[in-house]
């Protein structure tokens, strides 16, 4: 990237997903990055029925109620198209990756949550078995 981060994203239909990190071994230029601890940094999502005081006051019920549902119906849009190779998959070792969502124009441009949590379902249900 020209500010001096890598990027990757993921564009589908109506959504985006876009990986932020820095370049290992590399002095970090970004100025928003240098501040960013370790991990995932932000998450941004749109939502024509969810409130920032419901996902205050009771998270788990935001979770139940609207984002289930929906990161249930993009699997199902999806799982066609996703290949999962589980040999590799389970032996992963999770360490963390790096995210920052930033947006132009508003007073607060940097969402950082604790740790973004999009479901509470831990099973993977979806896609198709793909092996090397």
């Amino acid at each position: 990237h020209s500010l001096g981060s890598i990027n990757h994203s993921m564009v589908f239909k109506n959504d985006y997903l876009e990986l932020i990190g820095t370049p290992k071994g590399k002095p970090i230029t970004r100025p928003e990055l240098k501040k960013a601890e370790i991990g995932i940094n932000g998450l941004v999502f749109r939502s024509n029925n969810i409130s920032l005081n419901q996902f205050n006051q009771n998270p788990e019920l935001v979770i139940d109620n609207f984002l289930n549902g929906y990161i249930d119906s993009l699997q199902i849009i999806y799982s066609d198209s996703i290949k999962i190779n589980f040999d590799l998959f389970d032996k992963i070792e999770l360490t963390n990756i790096d995210l920052y969502a930033y947006k132009k124009g508003v007073p607060y441009p940097m969402v950082v949550p604790l740790f973004p949590i999009l479901t509470n379902k831990n099973e993977i249900d979806y896609g198709k078995e793909f092996n090397f």
